[in-house]
């Protein structure tokens, strides 16, 4: 994915690399745990299934997949720590079901809470119970105190030509 994103036009890389993606940036404490404090956005991302360095898990990188017009393949997307999770995100204030994320044809998504114990958050809005919440693409959603961007292919492919993601990939590559 990187490597199309260095070779290709954000254009291309898009039809490559289609649909919407949820963002975290693990090596800088802020930009993964909200104490409150306003957010930069300044993550990149890297699949984390596709390398087995260490240095891997500064980032992380999750596919929202919109981009199938049949309804019953755009599912809901489950969001937790159980290995059974479409989106599974190992820290212990996820919960074994934490939430689940609906793609949206227009782009951005749904957002609905499984009743966590550490709470789902959209854009600072706490998700309540049967409650769903809209993300739209550049809004946060905080599952406990992972907060993550929701980003679309071009902001994806912006991430991965930035100078912070060519220092890391230096440090990868030694």
């Amino acid at each position: 994915m990187a490597k199309d994103a260095r070779d290709l036009r954000w254009r291309k890389f898009a039809r490559v690399w289609p649909g919407e993606f949820l963002l975290a940036r693990l090596d800088d404490e802020d930009d993964a745990v909200d104490d409150g404090r306003a957010l930069e956005f300044d993550t990149v991302g890297i699949s984390l299934e596709s390398t087995p360095d260490p240095l891997a898990y500064d980032w992380m990188l999750f596919t929202i997949d919109s981009s199938d017009p049949d309804p019953a393949v755009r599912q809901r997307l489950s969001v937790g720590r159980a290995p059974g999770c479409d989106l599974v995100m190992r820290f212990s204030f996820v919960s074994k079901m934490h939430a689940y994320i609906e793609p949206q044809m227009g782009g951005g998504a749904v957002v609905g809470d499984h009743r966590s114990v550490n709470g789902t958050w959209v854009d600072g809005e706490r998700v309540g119970p049967g409650e769903r919440i809209a993300l739209p693409v550049g809004g946060r959603v905080r599952f406990g105190l992972l907060s993550l961007h929701l980003v679309d292919s071009k902001r994806l492919h912006e991430a991965l030509n930035s100078d912070g993601f060519a220092a890391w990939q230096a440090q990868v590559e030694r």
